[in-house]
């Protein structure tokens, strides 16, 4: 398949084409860098734009004082609901991009979900009205790095590393959750034998209760391409854990080979030992009841290649 045009890219995002040539499109968007690329722009700006219809309307430089206590440093990332300073005292504030009543429930729904989960960063408070009645999510300041500026990785460290993802999937899922965006940037590597790792980003999660309020729309395509289930990518409303289990496979292959697996090729698991191998061909399976069920299982079979951790 050629490149896509603008609008086959968007019928392909919204899950407008049919069966072949999403498989088609999708093998494409996988293949082809620049494809690739235009698929994450259009993807993040839908959810920015959905996410956050105004911008903040104060101004974030380094030295300001927020709240009369918080002294800006740097920005340090972009969430899936808004940009994150490192401030001092030595703490991590998420600003919201926009606010209306549909980015509130979104807001106070991370704030819960945040305070009941070990493996996301910790929540210190909630700054009700940094301006114009626009809060602020302050948060620990994590000490340490995102996966993704690590680069590949020994075996035994790669699956120690996943193991700790799955253990973390495992909680988010039993909350009722799935992560939608599983991928190196959102796995950060703490400086704590105790816990060390934490996921970041659960802007946009998924609700698979049926509890809560839901942070997209159904149907819509959220996440980053290249780590996305073929499920996610083609926009299926019902998608459960087990895209995120595919996510972590994509992880898991490039801690272990240095490259991601390319849509409808053979994986390349030359110098994997036979186990990791096996899980690997079970995470990545395009028919998702073909994967494990769960993350628990995922994590019970890298402690198994590695029982003594």
């Amino acid at each position: 398949m050629d490149c896509l045009d603008e609008q086959t890219m968007l019928d392909f995002l919204a899950g407008r084409l049919d069966g072949a040539t999403t498989a088609r499109a999708r093998e494409h968007v996988a293949k082809c860098e620049a494809c690739n690329a235009i698929a994450t722009e259009l993807i993040q700006g839908a959810a920015a734009h959905m996410r956050a219809p105004e911008s903040t309307s104060y101004e974030l430089v380094p030295g300001a004082v927020i709240a009369g206590k918080y002294r800006l440093v740097r920005e340090i990332g972009q969430g899936g609901m808004g940009v994150v300073w490192e401030a001092s005292p030595p703490v991590a504030i998420k600003f919201l991009k926009g606010f209306d009543a549909s980015a509130k429930n979104r807001f106070l729904r991370e704030v819960k979900i945040a305070k009941s989960l070990a493996c996301v960063p910790r929540v210190i408070e909630v700054l009700p009205d940094v301006e114009a009645g626009v809060p602020a999510l302050v948060m620990e300041l994590l000490v340490g790095r995102p996966l993704a500026k690590t680069g590949a990785r020994p075996p035994r460290e790669a699956r120690r590393i996943a193991w700790h993802v799955a253990n973390a999937l495992a909680e988010i899922h039993r909350a009722g959750l799935v992560h939608r965006d599983v991928k190196p940037a959102n796995i950060f590597l703490l400086d704590d034998s105790e816990r060390p790792v934490v996921l970041l980003d659960l802007g946009l999660a998924k609700d698979t209760s049926g509890l809560r309020t839901k942070i997209t729309r159904t149907g819509q395509t959220v996440g980053t391409p290249a780590y996305m289930a073929p499920e996610q990518l083609a926009g299926d409303p019902s998608i459960d854990g087990r895209a995120d289990l595919w996510s972590l496979g994509v992880v898991l292959y490039e801690m272990l080979q240095g490259k991601k697996p390319i849509a409808g090729a053979p994986l390349d698991l030359s110098g994997i030992d036979a186990a990791t191998a096996a899980l690997l061909r079970s995470l990545l399976d395009p028919d998702r009841s073909a994967r494990p069920a769960s993350a628990e299982l995922v994590a019970g079979a890298l402690a198994r290649i590695d029982p003594d951790g």
